[in-house]
C-alpha cells in the first residue's frame, strides 16, 4: 500500500479530489502516478482523513 496525493480530480476505480491524500494499492498508485494524476506522499502524515486535530 502506498499513500498518494491527487494532483487533479479524477474518477474511476478510485475517485479523488485534487489535494486529497489516500492510501491505495501499489498497482493503483503506480497507474495514477504514471498517468500524472497523483504523486506519492513521502513520509508519514500525523493526521488521517476524518480525524480531528487535538488542538481544536
Amino acid at each position: 500500500m502506498k499513500e498518494i496525493k491527487a494532483i487533479v480530480p479524477f474518477a474511476g476505480t478510485v475517485s479523488m479530489a485534487a489535494g486529497e491524500i489516500r492510501e491505495v494499492s501499489n498497482e493503483i498508485a503506480a497507474d495514477l502516478i504514471a498517468a500524472g494524476y497523483a504523486e506519492e506522499v513521502k513520509g508519514k502524515r500525523t493526521q488521517k482523513k476524518g480525524e480531528k486535530d487535538e488542538s481544536e
